[in-house]
């Protein structure tokens, strides 16, 4: 038998909507990213036809901006144990996401037109 049964009681299914939410938050997740990175790449699209003139940042005045950033960050959360909390993870995360981005793509992609 699978999925839900009445005679699971209470408790099972409150198991089965834990995860018809969890499904549905990955999900949304999910979407919300690939939608952002569609939605990003057409404005690009939309200045590229516009002749807009890309400027890009030296990636050491990119690590500035980050650091500043952070540092701001880190005084706002030292006020806040709720949001130390979140921000120490968001770190811990992005931390781990560079290290993982790196052992993957060690030559960032690059496209020549």
């Amino acid at each position: 038998r699978g999925g839900f049964h009445p005679s699971d009681g209470a408790a099972g299914g409150m198991m089965v909507y834990k995860a018809m939410i969890e499904t549905a938050a990955r999900s949304t997740t999910l979407w919300s990213l690939c939608y952002d990175n569609n939605s990003s790449m057409e404005k690009l699209d939309f200045y590229d036809q516009q002749k807009t003139e890309r400027i890009y940042l030296e990636k050491q005045e990119q690590a500035k901006i980050r650091d500043i950033g952070w540092a701001f960050i880190d005084k706002e959360a030292a006020k806040d144990p709720f949001l130390k909390e979140v921000w120490d993870s968001a770190k811990a995360y992005y931390l781990k996401m560079v290290e993982y981005n790196n052992f993957m793509q060690p030559i960032p992609p690059s496209v020549t037109k």
